[in-house]
């Protein structure tokens, strides 16, 4: 799911943006944008989503540990959630958490029915 996730960040070309939040994006590129880095953006942006949007610790854990391929460490602690240092373990916690919501989500793990 990480790897998904890397994948459509790159080709949404989302490298040297240090917001996660994208409605901020919409003229932040010079020129014009391909099909590709559109669709890769609205996926990135269903992702996130899926993590409870780009303020939530998930969606913020994701962007910057799996996008911008920040440290754990360096998150937890720079960044956190909406700003505050989160305890690295807890930060642990989060990133597992969200890549297992990105699996299902990416459809590489079956879906829980409700009960």
């Amino acid at each position: 799911a990480g790897c998904i996730f890397r994948t459509l960040f790159r080709s949404a070309a989302l490298d040297g943006i240090a917001t996660s939040q994208l409605i901020r994006l919409a003229g932040a590129t010079g020129g014009e944008m391909s099909g590709r880095q559109i669709d890769a953006r609205r996926r990135v942006n269903t992702a996130l989503d899926a993590l409870g949007g780009h303020d939530s610790p998930a969606g913020s854990c994701i962007w910057f540990i799996v996008g911008l391929e920040m440290s754990t460490r360096e998150w937890a602690a720079r960044r956190g959630w909406s700003g505050r240092p989160v305890p690295q373990p807890i930060a642990g916690g989060i990133l597992v958490a969200a890549l297992g919501i990105l699996a299902m989500h990416f459809g590489l793990t079956p879906r829980q029915q409700a009960a």
